[in-house]
Protein backbone atom coordinates (compact mmCIF):
# COMPACT_ATOMS: atom_id res chain seq x y z
CA UNK A 1 0.00 0.00 0.00
CA UNK A 2 1.07 3.22 -0.87
CA UNK A 3 2.09 5.95 2.21
CA UNK A 4 2.74 9.18 0.85
CA UNK A 5 1.65 10.96 -2.13
CA UNK A 6 -1.74 12.21 -3.13
CA UNK A 7 -3.37 9.68 -0.45
CA UNK A 8 -1.55 11.10 2.47
CA UNK A 9 -3.47 12.47 5.60
CA UNK A 10 -2.81 15.83 6.58
CA UNK A 11 -5.04 15.62 9.04
CA UNK A 12 -5.40 13.09 12.22
CA UNK A 13 -8.82 10.75 12.39
CA UNK A 14 -11.11 12.65 14.74
CA UNK A 15 -12.13 10.48 17.69
CA UNK A 16 -15.02 8.76 18.41
CA UNK A 17 -17.08 10.97 20.98
CA UNK A 18 -20.01 8.42 21.14
CA UNK A 19 -20.62 5.59 22.67
CA UNK A 20 -20.70 2.79 21.02
CA UNK A 21 -24.58 1.32 21.29
CA UNK A 22 -23.43 -2.16 22.72
CA UNK A 23 -21.61 -0.35 25.51
CA UNK A 24 -24.64 2.10 25.80
CA UNK A 25 -26.71 -1.03 25.94
CA UNK A 26 -25.11 -2.29 28.70
CA UNK A 27 -25.08 0.87 31.11
CA UNK A 28 -21.63 0.46 32.46
CA UNK A 29 -22.25 -3.17 33.58
CA UNK A 30 -19.54 -5.85 32.57
CA UNK A 31 -20.27 -9.04 30.44
CA UNK A 32 -20.73 -11.12 33.69
CA UNK A 33 -23.20 -8.39 35.24
CA UNK A 34 -25.16 -8.40 32.11
CA UNK A 35 -25.42 -12.29 32.32
CA UNK A 36 -25.48 -12.89 36.04
CA UNK A 37 -28.64 -10.24 35.92
CA UNK A 38 -30.25 -11.97 33.48
CA UNK A 39 -30.00 -15.39 35.49
CA UNK A 40 -31.32 -13.55 38.10
CA UNK A 41 -34.45 -12.75 36.21
CA UNK A 42 -34.79 -16.15 34.69
CA UNK A 43 -34.90 -17.74 38.53
CA UNK A 44 -37.28 -15.12 39.48
CA UNK A 45 -39.57 -16.40 36.45
CA UNK A 46 -38.76 -20.09 37.12
CA UNK A 47 -39.03 -20.41 40.89
CA UNK A 48 -42.27 -18.66 40.56
CA UNK A 49 -43.38 -20.93 38.12
CA UNK A 50 -42.57 -23.99 40.52
CA UNK A 51 -39.73 -25.09 38.20
CA UNK A 52 -37.11 -27.13 39.82
CA UNK A 53 -32.99 -26.68 37.99
CA UNK A 54 -30.83 -29.41 37.40
CA UNK A 55 -27.45 -30.40 36.32
CA UNK A 56 -26.58 -32.72 33.15
CA UNK A 57 -25.07 -35.84 34.92
CA UNK A 58 -23.65 -34.36 37.59
CA UNK A 59 -21.73 -31.38 35.26
CA UNK A 60 -23.21 -27.40 35.40
CA UNK A 61 -24.21 -26.38 31.44
CA UNK A 62 -23.45 -22.32 30.54
CA UNK A 63 -27.24 -21.82 31.56
CA UNK A 64 -29.20 -23.93 33.96
CA UNK A 65 -31.33 -26.08 32.48
CA UNK A 66 -34.87 -25.76 34.80
CA UNK A 67 -37.72 -28.78 34.70
CA UNK A 68 -41.35 -27.66 35.37
CA UNK A 69 -44.39 -27.36 33.84
CA UNK A 70 -45.06 -24.84 30.65
CA UNK A 71 -47.27 -22.10 31.27
CA UNK A 72 -49.14 -22.33 27.81
CA UNK A 73 -49.68 -26.37 27.28
CA UNK A 74 -49.13 -27.36 30.67
CA UNK A 75 -46.61 -30.20 29.90
CA UNK A 76 -44.06 -30.88 32.34
CA UNK A 77 -40.41 -30.80 30.38
CA UNK A 78 -37.32 -28.81 30.38
CA UNK A 79 -38.46 -24.98 30.36
CA UNK A 80 -37.08 -22.28 28.73
CA UNK A 81 -37.67 -18.23 29.74
CA UNK A 82 -39.87 -16.06 26.88
CA UNK A 83 -40.40 -12.94 26.64
CA UNK A 84 -42.68 -11.16 25.69
CA UNK A 85 -41.83 -8.22 24.41
CA UNK A 86 -38.18 -8.99 22.82
CA UNK A 87 -34.99 -7.91 23.50
CA UNK A 88 -35.07 -5.62 20.22
CA UNK A 89 -38.40 -4.49 21.19
CA UNK A 90 -37.31 -3.44 24.39
CA UNK A 91 -34.04 -3.31 26.63
CA UNK A 92 -35.47 -1.83 29.72
CA UNK A 93 -37.83 -4.75 29.98
CA UNK A 94 -35.65 -7.40 29.70
CA UNK A 95 -35.05 -8.71 33.27
CA UNK A 96 -38.15 -8.06 34.31
CA UNK A 97 -39.97 -10.82 34.84
CA UNK A 98 -43.67 -8.83 34.41
CA UNK A 99 -42.01 -9.35 30.38
CA UNK A 100 -41.10 -12.87 30.73
CA UNK A 101 -42.79 -16.37 31.06
CA UNK A 102 -41.81 -19.96 31.13
CA UNK A 103 -42.67 -22.21 28.61
CA UNK A 104 -41.40 -25.32 26.97
CA UNK A 105 -39.28 -25.18 23.41
CA UNK A 106 -42.41 -26.50 21.52
CA UNK A 107 -44.32 -23.33 23.18
CA UNK A 108 -41.75 -20.90 22.94
CA UNK A 109 -40.13 -21.76 19.30
CA UNK A 110 -43.58 -22.80 17.85
CA UNK A 111 -46.08 -20.93 19.14
CA UNK A 112 -45.37 -18.02 20.83
CA UNK A 113 -42.49 -17.42 17.69
CA UNK A 114 -44.06 -18.79 14.89
CA UNK A 115 -47.28 -18.90 15.35
CA UNK A 116 -48.65 -16.48 12.16
CA UNK A 117 -51.22 -18.05 10.58
CA UNK A 118 -51.09 -18.65 6.73
CA UNK A 119 -54.55 -18.53 6.44
CA UNK A 120 -56.80 -17.36 9.17
CA UNK A 121 -60.10 -19.04 7.66
CA UNK A 122 -58.41 -21.90 7.98
CA UNK A 123 -55.99 -22.09 11.07
CA UNK A 124 -58.62 -19.28 13.42
CA UNK A 125 -56.51 -16.40 14.90
CA UNK A 126 -53.83 -15.97 16.29
CA UNK A 127 -53.39 -18.00 19.74
CA UNK A 128 -50.83 -15.39 21.17
CA UNK A 129 -53.24 -12.69 22.46
CA UNK A 130 -55.50 -14.88 23.81
CA UNK A 131 -52.31 -16.35 25.95
CA UNK A 132 -51.03 -13.16 26.80
CA UNK A 133 -54.84 -12.23 28.16
CA UNK A 134 -54.44 -15.72 30.14
CA UNK A 135 -51.41 -14.92 31.99
CA UNK A 136 -51.44 -10.98 32.53
CA UNK A 137 -53.96 -8.78 33.49
CA UNK A 138 -55.00 -6.00 31.45
CA UNK A 139 -53.01 -3.46 33.52
CA UNK A 140 -50.07 -5.45 33.31
CA UNK A 141 -50.33 -5.77 29.38
CA UNK A 142 -50.69 -1.70 28.98
CA UNK A 143 -47.49 -1.51 31.57
CA UNK A 144 -45.66 -3.78 29.00
CA UNK A 145 -46.67 -1.88 25.83
CA UNK A 146 -46.07 1.38 27.06
CA UNK A 147 -43.08 3.15 26.07
CA UNK A 148 -39.92 2.61 28.94
CA UNK A 149 -37.07 5.15 30.12
CA UNK A 150 -33.82 3.07 30.65
CA UNK A 151 -33.70 1.52 33.96
CA UNK A 152 -30.64 1.07 36.43
CA UNK A 153 -29.80 -2.20 36.14
CA UNK A 154 -28.61 -1.93 39.82
CA UNK A 155 -31.93 -1.33 41.03
CA UNK A 156 -33.78 -3.86 38.89
CA UNK A 157 -30.98 -6.33 40.29
CA UNK A 158 -32.18 -5.02 43.71
CA UNK A 159 -35.79 -5.28 43.02
CA UNK A 160 -35.17 -9.04 41.15
CA UNK A 161 -33.00 -10.20 44.27
CA UNK A 162 -35.73 -9.25 46.81
CA UNK A 163 -38.40 -11.43 44.85
CA UNK A 164 -36.79 -14.12 44.67
CA UNK A 165 -35.54 -14.16 48.18
CA UNK A 166 -39.58 -14.11 49.14
CA UNK A 167 -40.09 -17.00 46.57
CA UNK A 168 -37.49 -19.23 48.30
CA UNK A 169 -38.14 -18.69 52.20
CA UNK A 170 -34.98 -16.77 52.22
CA UNK A 171 -32.66 -19.39 50.06
CA UNK A 172 -32.32 -17.56 47.13
CA UNK A 173 -28.53 -18.95 46.46
CA UNK A 174 -30.56 -22.03 45.89
CA UNK A 175 -31.92 -20.93 42.51
CA UNK A 176 -28.50 -20.24 40.63
CA UNK A 177 -24.79 -21.26 39.92
CA UNK A 178 -22.24 -19.65 42.13
CA UNK A 179 -20.63 -17.61 40.16
CA UNK A 180 -23.70 -16.26 39.15
CA UNK A 181 -24.46 -15.30 43.19
CA UNK A 182 -21.40 -13.54 43.51
CA UNK A 183 -21.76 -11.55 40.79
CA UNK A 184 -25.18 -10.60 42.03
CA UNK A 185 -23.80 -9.72 45.42
CA UNK A 186 -21.31 -7.62 44.44
CA UNK A 187 -23.54 -5.98 41.69
CA UNK A 188 -25.68 -5.03 44.46
CA UNK A 189 -23.62 -4.43 47.45
CA UNK A 190 -24.50 -6.83 49.88
CA UNK A 191 -21.26 -8.58 51.24
CA UNK A 192 -23.45 -11.02 53.39
CA UNK A 193 -24.69 -12.86 50.28
CA UNK A 194 -21.29 -14.04 49.67
CA UNK A 195 -21.41 -16.26 52.55
CA UNK A 196 -24.78 -18.11 51.33
CA UNK A 197 -22.98 -19.43 48.35
CA UNK A 198 -23.51 -23.09 47.68
CA UNK A 199 -20.87 -25.51 45.78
Amino acid sequence: MKRGGWLRRKTPLRSKTRMRPETAGRRGLTPEQITATEQLARSVCMVRRGAIMLSQNGKRTAKPQWWGRCEWCNGEEFLQWCHIRGRGACRALVCDPLNAFVACSRCHGGRWHHSTPIDPAILGEDPRPKFLRSIRTPAQIEYLYAKHDRRDPVLQAVGNLAELERLTNGHAERAMWPEHWLTIAALVGRPDLVARVVV
